[in-house]
């Protein structure tokens, strides 16, 4: 079963279809901020991940605890998104 936090990555993650099609441009165009949208979100990610990762070893009880299940769950969605 996800945790809420996973299944929302999950959803945020799915690719949507381009709204322009019929544009091969606009197709393109779609793509292309696609990719650097996709660029800058992994980015943030790998700095949340850091912070979470402080937070599991320097943390209060709670945040440590909560660290573990965000990074279980992220390593799920990656796992899941390879195969």
């Amino acid at each position: 079963m996800q945790t809420p936090a996973a299944a929302a990555f999950e959803y945020n993650m799915t690719p949507r279809k381009a709204e322009s099609r019929d544009n091969q441009v606009g197709v393109t165009q779609d793509a292309n901020a696609r990719r650097t949208s996709l660029t800058q979100l992994e980015g943030s990610i790998m700095k949340t991940i850091d912070v979470i990762r402080r937070s599991e070893h320097d943390g209060t009880p709670q945040e440590r605890d909560q660290a573990y299940w965000l990074l279980t769950a992220v390593e799920q969605i990656i796992e899941e998104r390879a195969n």
